[in-house]
């Protein structure tokens, strides 16, 4: 894994714990280009043992700075609308689970098109009392532009980097964010 992504993460992570608890307004930021329909839809769901849950905060912050949060107090797909060319961390917390954060690069090369783009996911919340599946904590998935894919993904070196080896198996855990 190249140190500087490590480190970045790392940075991000930090100041999510810094970070005001009020959103902040960015309503005017990208507004031609979400308008254009120019964004990366990053929708998916919250599981537990593979069941879809409610009555969970999500927490957004864009470039450290909290954007939005809300109450989710239904089961279905979540949507969120991130603008192209910034970092995200979304937080997800639920009462008597561990919290879940994901990384969202959404920058694209300026070689790359700026066009609606869509990522799917579905990310186990796992409880306070069992082990955690990343070392430190660390969020779950960075998500970013995949040049060879032209599309965005989860990046897969720093999701292996980042497990927690199974001592019952000669895998990592189970991967808890995945692509639907």
């Amino acid at each position: 894994m190249k140190a500087p992504k490590l480190i970045a993460a790392l940075l991000i992570s930090l100041s999510l714990n810094a970070a005001a608890t009020e959103p902040q307004n960015t309503s005017n930021v990208d507004s031609v280009n979400m308008k254009k329909g120019y964004f990366l839809d990053f929708s998916g769901v919250m599981t537990i043992n593979d069941q879809k849950v409610s009555d969970y905060m999500v927490y957004i912050f864009q470039e450290g700075v909290l954007r939005d949060s809300f109450f989710v107090t239904n089961k279905r797909e979540q949507y969120y609308e991130l603008p192209l060319n910034h970092n995200f961390a979304l937080k997800f917390r639920k009462t008597g689970y561990r919290e879940r954060v994901v990384l969202v690069d959404t920058h694209v090369p300026n070689t790359e098109p700026h066009r609606y783009y869509s990522f799917r996911y579905s990310i186990e919340f796992i409880s306070v009392d069992a082990p955690s599946n990343t070392f430190d904590d660390f969020p779950v998935a960075y998500v970013t532009f995949q040049k060879a894919r032209k599309d965005f993904d989860f990046d897969r070196t720093y999701h292996k980097n980042t497990r927690i080896p199974n001592p019952n198996s000669n895998k990592s855990t189970n991967t808890n964010i995945s692509v639907r």
